[in-house]
């Protein structure tokens, strides 16, 4: 009976443990994690809920600062595509799905120091047929 009441507080624990969404905007909510893991290499996951607002072509694009690189970069599904181009870092999403989650991953080479090492974010999206876009600066989070 312990090990069964046990299980469901850790189940209800983890269940109820939400993501600290920082950002949002068109139904869309953000979370930002950056952490130091080598010299001057830093990784970043952004993880992505959708709301009910977009459900269509989406990309977002994050420029680094000069002096730093983009490198390792995964995501959580094979439908999304990246590329890197001209120190732009884009991820594409043919459809975004409604009240989707998603997260991608990627590291950046910087020798500038983390406390200045700053990430230009653009997200854009058709939302009923229209372009809207949203885009925030970011600054190293601890």
């Amino acid at each position: 009976m312990k090990a069964l009441t046990a299980l469901l507080l850790f189940s209800i624990f983890v269940v109820s443990s939400d993501v600290n969404y920082r950002e949002e905007a068109y139904g869309m909510k953000v979370h930002k994690s950056f952490k130091k893991v080598g010299r001057n290499l830093y990784e970043v996951q952004l993880k992505m809920l959708n709301g009910e607002e977009i459900e269509s072509f989406a990309k977002l694009e994050i420029a680094a600062p000069e002096k730093a690189d983009f490198q390792d970069i995964t995501v959580s599904e094979k439908q999304i595509n990246h590329k890197l181009n001209d120190g732009k870092l884009s991820f594409i999403w043919m459809h975004l799905k409604k009240s989707g989650e998603y997260w991608v991953k990627f590291n950046v080479k910087s020798s500038v120091k983390p406390e200045e090492l700053k990430l230009n974010y653009v997200f854009r999206a058709l939302k009923s047929g229209h372009k809207v876009e949203w885009d925030w600066k970011s600054d190293w989070e601890k």
